[in-house]
C-alpha cells in the first residue's frame, strides 16, 4: 500500500508531527509513504515541498525573494513591515483579498499532487491550512483516489478560526465573528463567506475524515461536513516512546541547568502568550500563590513555546523559552520536571500531555475537549481534593477552565504527597505504553486505510 500524506510542514507544531511521524514509520516497515508539504525542513527521505514562494514569474518571484530576505531580519519592526509590503506587491490580488478577510485558496503549486497520484492508494490530507494548499482541489482528487482527512483542529468548517471557543455560529452560519484575531485571523469579517465557500467545496467531495479526539469527531458530526463522510474513525495522536521515557530527573536538571533540589512546574504551549487557545495566565497564577505558601522550596516554573523575560523573585524563578523544535531536547524539559501544568480554553487532543505522561510526569490540566479522554483523571472536579478515594490509576488531575483557587490545591496536594506523585508517574509511563505509542497509532491509520480500500466506491461510475 502506497500512501501520500500533505501537511503544512515537515517540522512544526502536533499535526505536523503527526504526519512526520506516520510517514518514518510507514517507510520503516516497509510501508511505503510520501509526504507532500508546503514548506520542507528536514533532510527525511521521501519528503517533497508545495512551496507557493517558488516558481512564480520573474515579477512576482523578484518581490517575494526580497520579501524572505527581510523576514530574516523580522525581529526588527522595520524589517518585518518591508517583508509585509513586498509580498502585498508580489501578489496584489491575493492582498487585496486579505484586506477583505477572505480565506486564501489560490495557490497554484498546489498541482504539484497531480505528479505524484498515479501510483498511490490513499490521499491522506491533514492541516490544509498555514497558505500553501488550494482546497478546491478536494472535490476532483476525491473521485480519483480515496481521501483520507485528519482534522486536527475545527478550520475546516468555521470561517476562518481553527479554534471555536464559546462559539456556536459553526453549527449553523458564522458572521459576527467575535474572534477575527483567533489563528488564523483575517482583517475583516466575511466569515459567513469563507464558511460557505467551504460548504461548497466540502459538499461536492466524500472523504474518510480521522479525528484525535471523541470530543472532536461529535462537533464534525454537527457540522456541514458530516453530509460528505464516508467513514470516520477517532484516532488519537501518538508518541515516540523510545525517545519521550523517563530518564534520571538529576541528570537531565544538569544538562538543563536547572537547581537540582528545585521543584520543577513545565507549560508547553505555541506562542502561549497570544494564543486564546491556551489560558498562560491561570497556570502563572496558580504557580506565583503556589511559591508563595511553599517559600522554604525553591519552585522552578519553566513556560516553553514564547520567548518572554525571565523572573526571580524570592523562591520562585520563571523561565520563559521560544518553541523547542529538537525533540530530543523538549524531552529532557519533560525529564527534568515534577509536574506538567496544562490550562487550555480549548484543546482537540494535547499533544503535550502525552509526551510529558511518556515520559513518567502527571498531569495537572483544564477538562477541556479531549483532554478529558487522554488523562485518566484522579480526583471528580466537585470532590475535595484531600478526599482519599483518589483513583489508583489516575495519570493526572482535571480543573475546570480558568480555576486557580483548584489549580492551587490540586499542585499543593500533590506537592505534598511525594509517594502518590511517583505512583502517578508510573501509572502514565504504562497507559502510553498501552494506548498512545507511535505504533500503535501507526497501525490503527494502516488499519482503517485497508478499511477505506475495501468499502471504496468508484465516483467515476
Amino acid at each position: 500500500m502506497k500512501v501520500l500524506q500533505v501537511s503544512t510542514s515537515d517540522i512544526s507544531g502536533g499535526a505536523e508531527g503527526v504526519a512526520l511521524q506516520l510517514h518514518q514509520l510507514f517507510n520503516r516497515d516497509t510501508r511505503q509513504s510520501i509526504l507532500l508539504v508546503g514548506n520542507k525542513s528536514s533532510s527525511v527521505e521521501g519528503i517533497f515541498e508545495i512551496n507557493p514562494d517558488k516558481n512564480n514569474n520573474f515579477y512576482t518571484q523578484f518581490f517575494i525573494d526580497l520579501a524572505k530576505y527581510s523576514e530574516k531580519f523580522k525581529k526588527n519592526k522595520l524589517f518585518h513591515y518591508l517583508a509585509k509590503m513586498l509580498r502585498a506587491i508580489a501578489r496584489p490580488a491575493m492582498f487585496y483579498r486579505w484586506t477583505q478577510g477572505y480565506e486564501e485558496f489560490t495557490y497554484k503549486q498546489s498541482g504539484k499532487i497531480y505528479e505524484y497520484i498515479n501510483d498511490i492508494d490513499i490521499l491522506h490530507f491533514h492541516n490544509l491550512h498555514g497558505g500553501y494548499f488550494d482546497i478546491r482541489l478536494l472535490t476532483e482528487l476525491s473521485k480519483i483516489k480515496p481521501i483520507v482527512l485528519t482534522l486536527h483542529d475545527e478550520w475546516l468548517y468555521t470561517g476562518h478560526c481553527a479554534y471555536t471557543l464559546d462559539c456556536e455560529k459553526w453549527q449553523t452560519t458564522c458572521g459576527d465573528c467575535q474572534y477575527l484575531d483567533s489563528y488564523p485571523a483575517i482583517r475583516k469579517d466575511n466569515t459567513k463567506i469563507n464558511q460557505q465557500r467551504k460548504r461548497e467545496i466540502i459538499g461536492s467531495s466524500k472523504l474518510y475524515i480521522i479525528s484525535p479526539s471523541k470530543w472532536l469527531m461529535h462537533r464534525i458530526s454537527q457540522s456541514f461536513i458530516s453530509n460528505s463522510i464516508l467513514e470516520h474513525k477517532v484516532i488519537n495522536n501518538g508518541v515516540d516512546a523510545n525517545l519521550f521515557k523517563p530518564a534520571d530527573k538529576y541528570l537531565s536538571r544538569n544538562v538543563l541547568e536547572i537547581e537540582k533540589n528545585s521543584f520543577v512546574l513545565l507549560f508547553i504551549a505555541n506562542h502561549f502568550y497570544s494564543s486564546k487557545a491556551k489560558d498562560y495566565k491561570t497556570v502563572v497564577e496558580a504557580v506565583k500563590r503556589f511559591a508563595s505558601i511553599n517559600r522554604n522550596t525553591n519552585i522552578v516554573f519553566i513556560a516553553i513555546g514564547e520567548k518572554g523575560i525571565n523572573k526571580t523573585c524570592d523562591n520562585l524563578q520563571i523561565i520563559n523559552k521560544e518553541y523547542v523544535k529538537d525533540k530530543k531536547t523538549l524531552s529532557l524539559y519533560y525529564q527534568a520536571a515534577d509536574l506538567y501544568v496544562n490550562a487550555s480554553n480549548t484543546e482537540t487532543w494535547g499533544l503535550t500531555i502525552t509526551e510529558a505522561m511518556a515520559c513518567g510526569l502527571p498531569v495537572v490540566s483544564t477538562a477541556t475537549g479531549g483532554i478529558c479522554e487522554q488523562i485518566i483523571n484522579g480526583i471528580a472536579l466537585d470532590k475535595d481534593i484531600k478526599n482519599q478515594n483518589f483513583n489508583d490509576k489516575a495519570t493526572g488531575v482535571l480543573v475546570r477552565n480558568k480555576d486557580v483557587d483548584r489549580f492551587l490545591a490540586v499542585i499543593d496536594f500533590l506537592f505534598n504527597n511525594k509517594p502518590l506523585l511517583d505512583r502517578m508517574s508510573d501509572n502514565c509511563v504504562r497507559h502510553v505504553k498501552e494506548n498512545y505509542t507511535a505504533e500503535h497509532i501507526a497501525n490503527a491509520h494502516y488499519d482503517f486505510y485497508k478499511q477505506v480500500l475495501k468499502t471504496r466506491i468508484n465516483y467515476n461510475e
